[in-house]
């Protein structure tokens, strides 16, 4: 059987992969200019692909608040793989989402 080694460039500590989302926000985030009232921004991927530094590269530019279900069960000290309990937590982030959004605050939700 073949292995293949990951290229660094996806690795999560690679500078120059963090570089890329900077840019990309620098260059495509027109409406960090505006202020028209709250934004819900959702993050979404695949598990490795970079959706919590773009979260918080998004959370620091935009001053928005962050949430992230796989930081609060890791804070919790849950089961990551827990389907019923992250449910639970989904639930709760989306409604103090809400609640800040209805603020006028910006919102970073990572699924």
């Amino acid at each position: 059987m073949e292995q293949f080694e990951i290229q660094p460039f996806f690795r999560r500590e690679n500078s120059q992969y963090k570089k890329t989302i900077h840019q990309f926000i620098r260059d495509n985030l027109f409406m960090e200019r505006t202020s028209a009232g709250s934004r819900l921004i959702i993050v979404c991927g695949l598990p490795g692909s970079g959706k919590t530094i773009l979260a918080k590269a998004l959370e620091s530019r935009l001053r928005a608040i962050r949430f992230s279900p796989d930081e609060w069960m890791d804070a919790l000290s849950l089961n990551l793989w827990d389907e019923e309990r992250r449910g639970k937590i989904e639930a709760l982030q989306w409604k103090i989402g809400q609640e800040l959004l209805a603020l006028g605050l910006n919102l970073i939700q990572i699924l």
